[in-house]
């Protein structure tokens, strides 16, 4: 099931995942369909703390309408294993991911994208947990 993030259910839904503290990036896609906007998906592993035995799930997270993205790729920015977390920013009805662990919120739309190799923003973010 396909849940949206809003500004009132962010700070619930870093929590049920501790923030993906010591989770992992496990993919990235950007598709380009012709006939809607651009989409970036991560797949993010983490402890989900909602199900009362802390189990380790796959957690897909759709960035829609994108209208600017990053994806870093060098031997410098390989895979990420986050030891700080991810973080949201909601900016002049857009809303940004930063994937990136730097650990900080980003506090404007310019801060983001001069601070991180691995975001993307757009209209709206939806979240499910993947069955593999």
């Amino acid at each position: 099931m396909q849940r949206t993030l809003t500004p009132e259910n962010t700070l619930e839904f870093l929590r049920r995942f501790d923030q993906f503290n010591d989770g992992v990036l496990r993919k990235i896609e950007v598709s380009f369909p012709e006939a809607t906007p651009q989409v970036v998906r991560f797949w993010l592993e983490g402890c989900d703390y909602a199900t009362g035995n802390d189990a380790w799930v796959l957690v897909r997270l759709d960035v829609l309408g994108v209208t600017d993205f990053r994806l870093a790729c060098s031997r410098k920015y390989g895979a990420v294993t986050y030891c700080m977390g991810i973080s949201f920013g909601w900016f002049d009805g857009q809303v940004a991911v930063d994937v990136s662990d730097s650990g900080d919120t980003p506090q404007s739309l310019a801060q983001l994208q001069a601070s991180s190799n691995y975001f993307a923003v757009g209209s709206r973010i939806e979240w499910s947990i993947v069955q593999e």
